[in-house]
């Protein structure tokens, strides 16, 4: 197994990848890149014609980094990972030519699904797509016995425009996903750190990621009688008080992040779908907590990826991160990408990006939506022969 980080400034930077190690069916590179589409397509179409056979996929962000571990926001940031013995495949649609969210994960998630199938990464926009219903399909979809985990473009802290590439389109409404099969091995861990406090209100009024009610109030004007006086920095602040929402229909407990506000009609449009009968908490962030939970991620990650392998020192971790930590971290953002550096060891090639919505496993649940969590992907290759189908 091969990897690689890559930090491209200038479009002339691609002259020095070496198209004999990464020019392969089996290789993955990511493209973290800025939100500006105008200022990577160029890059990204020459990325195309340098590496005409690998697999190519990107995303636009809220920052992104590799294992320096300095984030950045426009420079685009390349992830290489080569197998040398497990398979990958990568499908995309848009979404207008599908009518649902948990149509059009079912529809790709099939084309993807195999006996071989060991694990999944997954790719949307963060602006349009209801990433709970389709992630909720894709499991329903796969089952529990194959990791999933991935996220949500990212546009700042702007929350405007976002896109994913297929390496060949962006795709401002839809998805991306990277199926990995055969000897290829994926694990997957989360943390949050997130503090909940105050006491459990019941949603009464919630149409898909709107929350209308709370206890039959206003879910705004109660959110803002908890804020106090950061009520006055809405929508911003919101960020930094997310929602515990508890679900009848599920024992583990999402972070659902705040998006943005609607005064006139005093309700809270959420990252994530809600459901009346469910019961919200209010949520608040110690950074210290944040990084520990970093840590925590980086360690279950291993935990679970336990099997040998035959090149154990060649793994690679990709990291979903939420704008919201960054964004609280500020000029301690860096020391999350530390502590799992730390834990997961400089052997291990890391690449990832700040997300809009995190895919990852949720207590027994093999795979959520999340917000506001720091979620590791962990790659590998097992050393038994196999073959793929």
């Amino acid at each position: 197994m091969r990897t690689a980080t890559k930090l491209i400034t200038s479009i002339f930077e691609l002259e020095s990848i070496d198209s004999s190690l990464w020019n392969f069916a089996n290789t993955l590179v990511i493209a973290y890149c800025g939100s500006s589409w105008a200022s990577a397509e160029p890059t990204l179409t020459a990325l195309r014609a340098k590496l005409p056979q690998a697999v190519l996929v990107g995303t636009s962000t809220a920052g992104h980094f590799g294992a320096a571990p300095d984030i950045y926001d426009e420079p685009i940031m390349l992830q290489f990972i080569g197998f040398a013995f497990g398979e990958i495949r990568a499908v995309s649609a848009q979404m207008p030519a599908i009518s649902s969210a948990a149509e059009l994960a079912s529809s790709l998630s099939q084309r993807l699904a195999g006996p071989s199938l060991r694990g999944l990464l997954i790719l949307t926009d963060g602006s349009q797509m209801d990433g709970a219903a389709f992630i909720s399909s894709v499991a329903a979809s796969l089952g529990e016995q194959v990791a999933v985990a991935g996220g949500m473009a990212g546009d700042g802290d702007r929350f405007a425009s976002t896109w994913v590439w297929d390496g060949a389109q962006r795709i401002e409404f839809g998805a991306v996903m990277i199926g990995f099969y055969g000897q290829a091995r994926m694990r997957c861990a989360s943390g949050s750190g997130w503090t909940s406090f105050g006491v459990d209100r019941d949603i009464t009024g919630a149409n898909g990621a709107v929350l209308t009610e709370l206890d039959g109030r206003s879910a705004l004007s109660l959110y803002r009688e908890y804020l106090g006086e950061r009520a006055d920095e809405l929508p911003a602040s919101a960020l930094l008080f997310p929602l515990l929402v508890t679900s009848e229909k599920s024992a583990e407990p999402v972070v659902r992040t705040i998006l943005g506000i609607d005064a006139d009609a005093g309700s809270i449009r959420l990252a994530g779908t809600v459901s009346v009968g469910s019961k919200a908490r209010l949520m608040r962030a110690n950074p210290n907590r944040l990084i520990e939970a970093a840590g925590a991620a980086a360690t279950g990650a291993l935990a679970a990826f336990d099997a040998p392998c035959d090149e154990p020192k060649a793994r690679a971790a990709i990291i979903v991160n939420c704008v919201g930590r960054r964004l609280i971290l500020r000029q301690r953002a860096e020391e999350e990408i530390e502590i799992a550096i730390a834990h997961l060891g400089e052997e291990t090639s890391i690449g990832g990006f700040y997300s809009y919505g995190e895919f990852g496993p949720s207590g027994l649940t093999a795979c959520a939506l999340h917000n506001q969590t720091f979620t590791i992907a962990l790659f590998g290759e097992d050393d038994a022969v196999s073959s793929p189908s």
